[in-house]
């Protein structure tokens, strides 16, 4: 189940890491105000970013699919996820209407995957459940004890 919804939400904040490096290219390209500089800045980004991305998409995806690492992916996706909407928000603005805020609710559907996904790291799963005891025989342990 977690493993599914760690792909999930993988593939629903894919939108927004693709944002955040375009809005990344996007601002460093056109600071320089030189056409061939921005036709030189975009291609080299492009060439090794694309690449790159891909890489880091491949191995969240592998690391989410194994168990034991699937946890510390999930945070290092939310915080990835966070910088990448930091960066989108810091170019394009914050939504102005509603209709530019759905945008943002595959992401919001990732965190609260990635969060919920990457929630033990902090809490760890008890191995065994302790064993349930009714309120009678706590009681009669309690009357026993005094």
């Amino acid at each position: 189940m977690k493993g599914f919804l760690y792909i999930a939400s993988l593939l629903l904040s894919a939108p927004n890491l693709i944002a955040g490096m375009a809005s990344l290219l996007l601002k460093h390209t056109f600071a320089t105000r030189n056409p061939l500089q921005i036709v030189t800045d975009f291609l080299f980004q492009v060439v090794w970013g694309l690449p790159l991305a891909a890489v880091l998409f491949l191995v969240l995806l592998v690391l989410g699919i194994v168990a034991r690492t699937r946890a510390h992916a999930a945070l290092f996706a939310f915080v990835l996820n966070i910088t990448a909407l930091g960066f989108v928000l810091g170019v394009f603005g914050l939504p102005h209407d509603f209709s530019e805020a759905v945008f943002f609710l595959p992401l919001l559907l990732a965190l609260i995957g990635f969060a919920w996904v990457g929630y033990r790291v902090f809490v760890p799963v008890a191995r065994h459940s302790p064993r349930r005891v009714n309120s009678e025989q706590a009681l009669g342990r309690l009357s026993k004890s005094i």
